[in-house]
């Protein structure tokens, strides 16, 4: 092998290992290292939402958090949320999430099966599949998904709405939207048009609207 078909073969072996790494992790190359948005309650500041992507190669964890703070008069109330998803070779190996709701704690855990997602003692569900962590834009694709609120599998489809304009800081950016029916209801979120998650709307359990505005989405991420 002469020198330029050596230099070749050495080029050729590091787009194939980006090729492999970005198949592996394609959010990562999306977001870059985590994404950030401001949550609001009824269209008022009360807390953050963030999403972390940590690993190499075929293994990877993405870490999900978020902490709302609300007081109003003499009633306050703090949510604390903490979720890790394990990856592995492309496929969702494991699902462990912590909830704080003002005192009240919550904890379910989910691990793969063989073909199945196991929660310990609970339900399953068929792989592949996604949790309602929205950093995916392949979950508009879905007919079910691991609701990360309650531990359940809920059963969905997910209809398109269109283009539309988001604001993200002082810049303008176009996004699909996209809106949840079935056990999800009264969701609603935004993807831009390189896939990216930009946007989130529903309505909590209380009957409030809650918001998530992109501060961070990995616009500065390259492609």
């Amino acid at each position: 092998m002469n020198r330029l078909q050596s230099l070749s073969a050495t080029m050729l072996l590091v787009l194939l290992t980006i090729v492999s790494s970005a198949q592996a992790n394609p959010w990562h190359a999306l977001y870059g290292k985590q994404l950030v948005f401001d949550v609001y309650r009824n269209g008022k500041p009360v807390g953050l939402y963030q999403t972390q992507f940590r690993g190499e190669g075929d293994n990877w964890q993405v870490e999900a958090r978020m902490e709302l703070d609300v007081k109003w008069l003499l009633w306050s109330f703090s949510y604390r949320y903490h979720a890790i998803e394990t990856w592995k070779q492309g496929g969702l190996e494991g699902l462990d999430v912590q909830i704080d709701s003002n005192g009240d704690n919550q904890h379910f855990s989910f691990e793969r099966q063989g073909d199945w997602l196991q929660e310990q003692g609970g339900e399953k569900v068929a792989l592949p599949v996604l949790a309602t962590h929205h950093y995916d834009a392949s979950v508009v694709n879905s007919d079910r998904v691991v609701n990360t609120l309650t531990g359940k599998i809920n059963h969905i489809s997910v209809k398109p709405m269109g283009i539309e304009t988001l604001l993200i800081g002082d810049t303008a950016i176009s996004a699909n939207r996209y809106q949840y029916h079935g056990d999800l209801t009264q969701t609603e979120v935004w993807y831009d048009l390189n896939g990216r998650w930009v946007g989130l709307e529903f309505v909590d359990p209380q009957g409030v609207n809650m918001s998530f505005k992109c501060r961070s989405c990995g616009q500065g991420a390259s492609l």
